[in-house]
């Protein structure tokens, strides 16, 4: 399904399952640290955070449908795009406990999460 061949006329759209970008991934690694109150490297709370991962969460078929449609044609439409997700896996080294957390890319906020 996924082809580095997509081309766009605007040069800000990113294809829904190209990996995410370093930026991408600090914006989701700032939305888990504020969620969970660690501000920075010199936060007494940074040692009780480890990331463990941070990658594409991949949409749904159904949700990459309409954009893989619109690829096809003459007029892309770019809000056919899906929303682009990250999942982030963090680990206590207090606790021992893994956590998950859904990050919206868009908003930089958390909206899921699970330990």
């Amino acid at each position: 399904i996924y082809s580095r061949d997509f081309v766009s006329q605007d040069q800000n759209v990113i294809h829904p399952l190209e990996p995410l970008s370093v930026d991408e991934i600090q914006a989701a690694s700032a939305a888990v640290r504020l969620l969970m109150n660690v501000a920075a490297e010199d936060d007494p709370n940074f040692e009780k955070l480890r990331f463990v991962a941070v990658s594409l969460k991949e949409p749904s078929k159904s949700k990459l449908a309409p954009f893989l449609n619109g690829q096809k044609s003459e007029s892309f439409d770019a809000s056919a795009l899906p929303s682009r997700q990250a999942e982030v896996v963090t680990l206590s080294p207090v606790t021992g406990l893994a956590s998950e957390f859904v990050v919206d890319l868009s908003s930089s906020t958390v909206i899921d999460s699970k330990t």
